[in-house]
This record gives structure tokens, C-alpha cells and sequence, in this order.
């Protein structure tokens, strides 16, 4: 994985090309997950990844799922090195994605709650949080599945004893 790491710090899909955002999170939130299971992590390898990250988190401006897995993974990474605080683009991105919360899908509401838990801002990972139980459809017949074929509702219990 070190050896994959490209010249700006970030990762791509091969060795050779460019560095691209979506991988690089992964790769990031993947070392920080490491670190806190205990794997030695290069601090070098993190920290030129985080800064890839903190650099182009503002061109997803427009792109709310990306900049929101973004942002988790650099919160998840300060989170292993136990750093807090935001940098000046981390808070604009926070921002951004906080303004235009109503229009992030349930997983990209999730991740902003948990960049919002780990960079210390409580209030705010608890709207985040109330929203999203506010969307929750309870299924009070766990014990039932239901297929849905040519139009017909087909409906089958599991012999699951509670």
C-alpha cells in the first residue's frame, strides 16, 4: 500500500496515474482504523495522505456524497493521531455540508454526524443524528419477509423463535 502512494500524497486505482479523492479517503480512513487497532502506521504515509485530502476537500463543493466521505476520513485520521480542531478547509467543508444537510442521503448524513462527533461539535452531530432517526421506517414484523413479484405481495414467517 506505501508503495502505491503517489507523489501528492494521494492514492489512485493503479500505481501509475492520478490521485484519486474517492481512494485516497478509503485509504485514509482504512490507516486511521489500522492505527487504532494497534498496526504501526508510517506517520509520514498519513500525514501526505491527509494533506492530499485537506487540499482538494473544497473542489467537492458541489459533490456532497464525496466531500462528506471526504471529510470523515480526515476526521477519522485526526481522530487516530488524537488531534483536534478543524483546518481552515475542513471547517469550510464542514460548513458546506452542514448548510446543505437536507439534501445528503442517510449515509452521507451518517458520515457528517461522525466527522461532526470526532472534530468535537456535539450539537451538531446531535441534529444530525435526530435527523436521521426522524427517517427511520420501524419494521415491527421482523420475523416476516416479503417478496414482491408481477405486482403480488407474497408474505413469508420464519419459524424464529424470540
Amino acid at each position: 500500500l506505501y508503495d502505491f502512494q503517489h507523489g501528492d500524497g494521494g492514492w489512485g486505482w493503479w500505481k501509475e496515474g492520478q490521485s484519486d479523492h474517492w481512494m485516497t479517503a478509503y485509504v485514509v480512513w482504512g490507516l486511521s482504523l489500522a492505527k487504532q487497532a494497534g498496526v504501526a502506521v508510517k506517520p509520514e504515509v498519513a500525514r501526505r495522505s491527509a494533506a492530499f485530502l485537506d487540499k482538494t476537500l473544497v473542489e467537492q463543493e458541489e459533490n456532497y456524497d464525496m466531500q462528506a466521505f471526504m471529510l470523515h476520513a480526515l476526521a477519522a485520521h485526526m481522530a487516530a493521531q488524537n488531534e483536534t480542531g478543524l483546518s481552515k478547509l475542513e471547517a469550510k467543508a464542514f460548513d458546506n455540508l452542514w448548510t446543505n444537510r437536507e439534501k445528503l442521503n442517510a449515509y452521507t448524513r451518517s458520515l457528517l454526524a461522525l466527522s461532526a462527533h470526532y472534530f468535537g461539535r456535539a450539537a451538531e452531530a446531535k441534529t444530525l443524528i435526530e435527523n436521521l432517526e426522524n427517517g427511520v421506517k420501524r419494521d415491527d414484523r421482523p420475523d416476516e419477509s416479503v417478496l414482491i413479484k408481477d405486482g403480488n405481495v407474497q408474505r413469508s414467517t420464519s419459524n424464529v423463535q424470540r
